[in-house]
């Protein structure tokens, strides 16, 4: 084990703005031999849960200060503690007061990497139908996907994500791939880049273009035939 004593005193830790969220860096996973991380998240009020996230790893959240709504699996929660999140499990939340303080435990060293994805390559000066796209192609870097729809705070769905240009397919979800809400919305199953292009585009069960008509038979029989459909009796002879 190659970790050392690390100590990061209270406003101290790398800033990542992400979206509308400030990720403190309190304990990187170069301070624990990529066991976990720790982040201070600072967080506005928001009118609407995010969208289902589903993520490779698992977290703890520890509510500092405000209000916090999580929901998962379908349930919510109002935390007065803590929570713990398995890896791939759907979830999202909302700040239900003015701004809330959270410390995020994640195991590994995975959400590290992909918050500095985010911050390296999601601009935070852009209009949402551009960052959206970046967004999505961060994620699928790190194996994260969406689920679902934006939801309403008793949990019902209320529609796609809250991205507007958000790529989505209306096909049918492969086995084993369970989802969540009204519309819906897959993330890193289409063998397509992932873009706002037609749904029917991305379906991995295109066959192509169509192959043209065979020429017509020709013979007695299929002009017999032929002409039965018209309404023409058959010829003799």
């Amino acid at each position: 084990m190659s970790c050392r004593t690390n100590y990061t005193g209270p406003g101290q830790g790398t800033r990542l703005d992400i979206l509308d969220d400030i990720h403190t860096i309190k304990a990187g996973a170069e301070h624990t031999d990529g066991a976990y991380e720790v982040f201070e998240v600072e967080a506005p009020h928001t009118s609407s849960p995010v969208p289902l996230l589903c993520a490779p790893w698992m977290k703890t959240v520890y509510l500092l200060d405000g209000g916090l709504t999580v929901r998962v699996a379908g349930k919510s929660y109002e935390p007065g503690a803590s929570i713990t999140i398995p890896a791939g499990v759907p979830n999202t939340w909302a700040v239900t007061t003015s701004s809330a303080r959270i410390l995020a435990f994640t195991h590994g060293a995975r959400a590290g990497r992909f918050f500095a994805d985010v911050v390296r390559c999601v601009p935070t000066d852009r209009p949402p139908d551009e960052v959206a796209p970046l967004m999505f192609q961060v994620a699928q870097r790190h194996s994260v996907r969406f689920e679902g729809g934006r939801t309403s705070g008793g949990g019902k769905p209320e529609g796609p994500p809250s991205w507007p240009g958000a790529p989505r397919c209306t096909r049918q979800s492969p086995p084993g791939y369970r989802w969540r809400g009204a519309a819906e919305f897959h993330f890193g199953r289409c063998p397509r880049r992932l873009d706002a292009s037609p749904p029917t585009a991305c379906s991995p069960r295109s066959r192509g273009p169509r192959r043209p008509h065979p020429p017509p038979r020709t013979g007695r029989n299929h002009r017999d035939r032929a002409d039965q459909c018209r309404g023409d009796p058959p010829k003799k002879g």
